[in-house]
């Protein structure tokens, strides 16, 4: 037996080559720890990106409006009592916050962007869009109240923010920016009217029921929002500068879109976007350390999907026929990826964007 243990290739082996396979998964173990660690120390944590925005036709009194954008929130806190992501919003002086989509948590609940504002300046501005992720910001079901709007978005009113539903003036001096839902751009106001007051007719001459009331305080609540964009419209003056809000980024197609509607004289509004601002795309969610994206699906506007896509189209700056899109990498995740990739993001900081308006040509 003595023979046979010490004929061993393995006990033949010096005692350093004996362990050296243990080191080596020790230090593996180890080196993955560390990323770990390093990944959820990122993800706690918000960064701010910033970039300057050439207006061309921007006003004098204009020059250096900033915006802060935040994107795809999801419910996350950052910090007792968002304390982190506090300090990211305040770290530059911004005229207007826009919040552009994905506020709630997976109960339907707003009270992560609440807890923010609570701690701003009363004063701030803040716009907000829903996003894809949102529940629906109209109420379909039969409910006790006679508000349309679904409760996050009276939450997040009641809490100072405004809900971005029609063009919103925020003057500085004798100048104007018009923040506006991307979506009526392109909308037919007219047509949806009369399409929303032969539905509300309709429903006016069926039985009452509660499911009935609930699409009359619907469809009545859009027809007070065409009026309300009508009203906006009539204030509009060639001089105002227009930013468009959108939670999921343009496509260069639905950019020349606009630009072409609005160069045949087929918009309906007087000046044209000069820029949209959007978010949803999350920088790609996982991305390698110090470059770009590992994979995008097919449905994100970018010019290239699949592994390892350029960051055009899907953070930071674009410009197409002189139309600008500034898409902030954002705080969260996107249901859109596949599992684990929409769970957590890798290697990919949380951000927030400060977009600085100005006249001067910028790089």
């Amino acid at each position: 037996m003595r023979n046979q243990k010490h004929s061993d290739p393995l006990f033949a082996m010096p005692k350093e080559r004996r362990v050296m396979p243990y080191v080596i998964l020790l230090v593996i173990l180890l080196v993955f720890t560390g990323l770990f660690i390093y990944n959820m120390l990122l993800n706690s944590h918000v960064t701010v990106d910033t970039a300057r925005i050439t207006i061309n036709a921007l006003p004098a009194k204009l020059e250096n409006f900033r915006i802060c954008v935040i994107s795809d929130l999801d419910g996350r806190f950052f910090g007792p009592n968002q304390e982190y992501l506090y300090d990211a919003v305040t770290m530059h002086e911004c005229n207007v916050i826009c919040v552009t989509g994905d506020i709630c948590d997976d109960t339907g609940s707003p009270r992560a962007l609440i807890r923010l504002i609570g701690r701003l300046d009363p004063e701030t501005t803040v716009f907000f869009i829903p996003g894809d992720e949102d529940p629906n910001p109209l109420r379909s079901e039969p409910h006790a109240d006679k508000d349309a709007r679904a409760p996050y978005i009276t939450d997040l009113i009641n809490a100072g923010a405004v809900f971005l539903d029609v063009p919103t003036a925020v003057t500085v001096g004798d100048a104007t920016v018009w923040f506006c839902p991307e979506n009526i751009y392109s909308m037919d106001i007219e047509s949806s009217e009369s399409t929303a007051r032969k539905r509300l007719n309709e429903l006016l001459q069926e039985p009452w029921s509660e499911q009935n009331e609930a699409w009359i305080s619907a469809t009545e609540y859009q027809l007070d929002r065409y009026e309300r964009i009508r009203e906006a419209q009539r204030h509009m003056t060639p001089a105002d500068i227009h930013i468009a809000v959108t939670h999921a980024p343009l496509s260069e197609t639905s950019i020349r879109e606009l630009h072409d509607s609005y160069a045949h004289g087929q918009s309906v509004y007087i000046s044209g976007i000069s820029l949209i601002i959007a978010g949803h795309q999350n920088a790609g969610g996982w991305r390698m350390p110090g470059g770009g994206a590992i994979w995008v699906p097919d449905s994100f506007t970018v010019k290239t999907s699949g592994f390892f896509p350029s960051d055009n189209g899907l953070k930071g700056l674009q410009n197409v026929l002189g139309i600008s899109q500034y898409i902030t990498s954002g705080l969260g995740t996107s249901c859109v990826y596949p599992a684990p990739m929409n769970m957590f993001r890798l290697f990919n900081q949380p951000a927030i964007s400060v977009l600085t308006l100005t006249r001067k040509l910028t790089d």
